[in-house]
């Protein structure tokens, strides 16, 4: 699953980088498809991939579920 991760991580940095290796002009959809999918898909990643999971999956993450199980 951790590949996946860096595999994203990647593509989402050659998304931000391949408009300035191939010249794109900067007031083109293309240039700014690529820049906002690949910061969006390195935002997403970041911020999925490398949350901490929860040890234990039986105990409730905050009081509402605590509330939901009693």
């Amino acid at each position: 699953m951790k590949v996946l991760i860096y595999v994203n991580l990647i593509v989402g940095a050659w998304l931000i980088v391949s408009p300035f290796l191939f010249s794109y002009r900067y007031d083109t959809a293309e240039f700014w498809n690529s820049e906002v999918i690949g910061v969006m898909l390195i935002i997403i990643t970041g911020v999925i991939g490398f949350s901490v999971p929860r040890q234990n999956r039986e105990t409730p993450l905050s009081q509402v579920e605590r509330r939901k199980r009693a």
